[in-house]
């Protein structure tokens, strides 16, 4: 396959069957994205740190549009997540964001898009979260930025001083 007709895109699987179904695709050479993110489990007898998906039943996939349906027929996949009627792409640098909010392990809280209205776009200029992208949504006296990614009805909220944002070009 062609590194330039390959995109992002993302299927939506059967509840709690994200890692059988990354393993699957895994099996079939395809290039796939499973955010996971570590929490703290607690049960009547022990506590445990397992990791679990950042947005429950989704996985994202980089394939050719063209054989997207290919895979469906394997168990654990439901559907291609559609926006608009087609294939929801996902840009690179939204995946980009996700895997940056992970990497520095901060308290990740998934909200539905109906919930907020979004503002400016923004960049992230310095601290761990350098050259971040997102949206910024001010609530009182704190500044939250909010990463959209557009195509799925998904954002992020993480809690980040105003000092460290500039308006994205």
């Amino acid at each position: 396959m062609s590194d330039k007709k390959l995109h992002w895109y993302a299927y939506r699987t059967r509840s709690r069957a994200e890692k059988k179904v990354e393993e699957r695709l895994k099996q079939h050479g395809v290039e796939v994205y499973l955010p996971l993110q570590e929490t703290v489990r607690v049960w009547s007898d022990r506590k445990k740190k397992v990791k679990i998906p950042l947005i429950p039943g989704l996985i994202f996939v980089r394939l050719e549009e063209h054989i997207l349906n290919d895979y469906l027929i394997l168990p654990g996949i439901s559907y291609v997540i559609k926006y608009l009627r087609q294939p929801a792409l996902i840009r690179d640098f939204e995946i980009q964001n996700i895997k940056i909010l992970l990497r520095e392990q901060v308290d990740i809280e998934p909200c539905g898009l109906h919930e907020w209205q979004l503002g400016d776009p923004i960049e992230i200029t310095e601290g761990i979260f350098k050259g971040f992208k997102g949206k910024i949504l001010r609530n009182k006296d704190k500044n939250a930025l909010i990463v959209k990614i557009e195509s799925l009805g998904y954002h992020f909220e993480i809690t980040i001083p105003s000092i460290l944002l500039q308006k994205a070009t």
